[in-house]
């Protein structure tokens, strides 16, 4: 039976000369990894991170990898593909997403959440250095483990373990801070498409950078390590 969804693609690899493995984030079945045969016809153009596509697929709960029929991009992107920034921002979120969402199940809400924060990205007409970090908390929210909102001139400290502010430090080292405490909580009280308005610099936008993933290790058991925010780091300083 063939069935039409909207897909997020994550990751691909080659499978051989005529074929590459696709990780796509689906409407309809969740993550799934298809087999796709791109030979003539270029098709790999539809498999960049982050491409959001519609595709005609087949699913059977048997397969390990499922097959794709028809896709098309769905929309297209107008910026992404040719803007450094975003392109950068494009692998880093698409390898968070790859790494913390395992689910082979239907998540309408955070597919919705996802498919609308990809489109933002491609409009974006201001700066998206603080991008990424707006995804982050956002996300957590979708995945069960947003931070407790209680930051206030006594509770400045953000214990990682733990999820919330605290007025003193906690006895590990899994912690936030200072400046990047407060920024924290400034990214917790706006939404995503307000992450232009917080002002963060440089050193901060990394720390807390660090942070978040530092974070999402410790509330996703089993995550492993996302490589591409090294990159991200400096070309979004």
């Amino acid at each position: 039976m063939l069935h039409t969804t909207r897909g997020i693609v994550l990751r691909t690899i080659r499978y051989n000369d005529k074929a590459v493995i696709a990780t796509i984030y689906t409407e309809l079945f969740g993550l799934q990894g298809y087999l796709i045969h791109t030979g003539k016809n270029k098709k790999s153009a539809l498999l960049q991170p982050l491409t959001c596509l519609e595709i005609t697929v087949e699913n059977k709960a048997s397969k390990s990898l499922q097959r794709i029929k028809e896709a098309t991009c769905s929309p297209q992107f107008a910026d992404i593909p040719y803007n450094t920034s975003k392109s950068s921002l494009a692998i880093f979120i698409a390898e968070v997403i790859y790494r913390s969402v395992k689910e082979e199940e239907s998540n309408l809400p955070l597919f919705e959440f996802l498919h609308s924060a990809i489109l933002l990205l491609d409009e974006e007409k201001n700066n998206c250095s603080n991008f990424h970090l707006a995804f982050l908390v956002q996300l957590s929210r979708f995945l069960g483990f947003f931070p407790g909102n209680n930051y206030s001139e006594n509770e400045t400290i953000f214990d990682l373990e733990e999820g919330i502010f605290f007025s003193g430090k906690p006895v590990h080292a899994n912690f936030i801070a200072g400046e990047s405490a407060r920024c924290l909580s400034l990214f917790m009280n706006n939404e995503i498409h307000e992450h232009a308005i917080i002002n963060i610099n440089k050193t901060q936008r990394k720390e807390l950078l660090s942070s978040l993933m530092n974070y999402f290790r410790l509330h996703l058991q089993g995550m492993s390590e996302v490589r591409s925010h090294k990159v991200l780091e400096e070309v979004m300083g």
